[in-house]
């Protein structure tokens, strides 16, 4: 009922529904971390965000804007470290990690997953738009290149209850149809596993979500807590501010839920067999440990040339990579 009110409040007010509901969190969020928006969140029936709300000021397709390498940093390096303590911390060891819209830096702590070689998880996989980017990300085991503002369905590649853990780093305000997004996410997940969204103050502006640019940080957090909320069959999400003292470093926000269902054991055949053969906007790679310089080849390529064994070789993606000394 009170949640019917504070709707009707916030319409007859002009107020956006983001920031109603952040308000009626039961503290007086301004005066204190924006985190306390979840402390007591009301959450209307339905999703209440429009299809406005998720309009971007530069409609140029995703996989153009990030064509060239972005290799730019939206934290700087006191906030950089809170996060890779922060996942040092939350993300259990030899867990099987979804990055979801990565990068250059998955953000992981030396020695926590920084690099493959640490063996600190067993494996890392990145979804993301920027190959040169990703190839260079070292704690990546492997990653596809796939815009998830485009797909119809996002996180097609890979089986359901794969993954033990789904991060997404500062960039969930870039997302267009989060709730689909978000549903997948519970599908790749396994009972009990966890996802943490993380971001900041810094973005790409052009690219980042109507609703997002307007809210403050309180509301901010009730717009990424509301997609765990309305995708459903997570557990009440938990924030946390990880912000340095405000004259070190950036804001820096965590929001984390588990799948409902408690442990269960994890998927271990993770890039799924039954992918249609025709894609526009994905690109898969699986890196080799021995050496990190790629070159990739197409299924069909490799399928013409009658090499035997090769389509074997190709890890159950449908574009594969070998090294430059095995060629």
């Amino acid at each position: 009922m009170r949640a019917i009110i504070l709707s009707a409040l916030a319409v007859a007010a002009d107020v956006p529904p983001w920031e109603a509901f952040a308000s009626s969190a039961g503290a007086e969020v301004s005066a204190k971390s924006p985190a306390s928006a979840l402390e007591n969140p009301e959450w209307p029936d339905t999703f209440p965000l429009s299809a406005a709300d998720f309009t971007v000021e530069d409609k140029s397709v995703d996989s153009l804007f990030y064509h060239q390498p972005r290799y730019v940093s939206h934290l700087d390096r006191p906030s950089v470290n809170r996060l890779q303590e922060y996942y040092r911390r939350v993300l259990p060891r030899r867990a099987r990690v979804l990055d979801l819209m990565s990068s250059h830096t998955s953000h992981l702590a030396e020695g926590a997953g920084a690099d493959v070689s640490d063996g600190h998880f067993e494996r890392v996989v990145g979804l993301g738009l920027s190959r040169h980017e990703l190839a260079g990300n070292k704690a990546l085991h492997e990653y596809h290149i796939f815009d998830l503002n485009a797909a119809p369905e996002p996180l097609i590649l890979f089986s359901s209850e794969s993954f033990d853990v789904v991060i997404c780093s500062l960039s969930v305000e870039y997302l267009r149809s989060p709730l689909k997004v978000f549903t997948e996410i519970y599908r790749v997940l396994r009972p009990g596993g966890l996802v943490v969204i993380t971001w900041s103050n810094r973005n790409f502006v052009p690219k980042t979500i109507e609703a997002w640019n307007a809210a403050s940080p309180s509301g901010r957090m009730w717009i990424a807590a509301s997609y765990l909320h309305y995708a459903g069959g997570f557990t009440p999400p938990q924030a946390e501010d990880l912000s340095p003292p405000r004259i070190l470093g950036d804001r820096l926000y965590a929001i984390t839920a588990r799948k409902e269902g408690g442990d269960g054991i994890p998927a271990r055949d993770g890039i799924r067999d039954d992918v249609p053969g025709e894609d526009d906007f994905n690109e898969d790679v699986s890196r080799d440990q021995e050496n990190d310089e790629f070159q990739i080849v197409d299924v069909a390529e490799a399928d013409a040339s009658g090499s035997d064994g090769e389509a074997e070789d190709m890890r159950e993606s449908r574009v594969r990579i070998k090294s430059k000394t095995e060629l």
